[in-house]
């Protein structure tokens, strides 16, 4: 592959190789919030926001799969992940906090990316993560305030970044951001920055108090 070392090219095949799988577990996800709620006679439009959701997350999986072959990924098939028990918290964790920071982080990728079929991948993923997020910021806005103030908004995003923190310490070396394989430093440093300027103040907007949220972000490790 012009332009990389064989190191390279095996730190982007792993990379996008995980993201294919990230993204086919997050098909399953999507699939128990569809049930959450269908359980809850959700109103339409959120019923099919998620319904969608599920064949883009697919779509996702198969894309970053495609482009990691490319790369020199072995053409292994997607593992079959089953649907997860969705609760209220784990909704609002998944498409307001995950789904805001993976679209800050495609958008990173995407603008950093050298490569065209690296940049067309970002691009495409990065227009499904924001609307998978407004699913999460639409149930987040019909709450009352009972059920809002039921909700400890710290619990809730330290849970939501727990994967993330996981995934920092997996990360392959050497980073390659010019085809979507940043550092643990800068993803952590994006997260921050996505954080207090996308995920606490859309929480604020939907009628949340932030306050204790805010303290814990100035010293909260991703």
């Amino acid at each position: 592959m012009p332009n990389l070392s064989a190191e390279e090219r095996r730190v982007v095949a792993l990379t996008w190789s995980t993201r294919a799988i990230s993204e086919a577990r997050a098909a399953a996800g999507f699939e128990g919030i569809l049930r959450y709620l269908e359980t809850r006679n959700a109103p339409t439009p959120l019923r099919q926001l998620a319904a969608t959701a599920i064949d883009d997350e697919r779509r996702h999986a198969e894309r970053c799969r495609q482009l990691a072959i490319q790369f020199g990924a072995p053409p292994d098939p997607l593992p079959k992940f089953s649907p997860t028990t969705a609760t209220l918290t784990s909704l609002l964790g998944s498409c307001c906090v995950g789904e805001t920071l993976g679209a800050a982080f495609l958008d990173r990728v995407r603008r950093d990316a050298t490569d065209s079929r690296v940049e067309s991948v970002a691009r495409e993923l990065l227009k499904d993560e924001i609307t998978h997020g407004r699913l999460g910021w639409a149930v987040a806005a019909s709450l009352t305030p009972a059920e809002r103030n039921a909700l400890s908004l710290v619990d809730l995003l330290e849970a939501s970044l727990d994967p993330w923190r996981a995934r920092l310490t997996e990360l392959p070396t050497p980073a390659v951001p010019t085809h979507g394989c940043h550092s643990a430093a800068d993803i952590s440093e994006l997260a921050h920055e996505a954080l207090h300027t996308l995920v606490l103040p859309g929480f604020a907007h939907v009628g949340f108090d932030v306050t204790a949220a805010e303290t814990w972000a100035q010293t909260a490790q991703i």
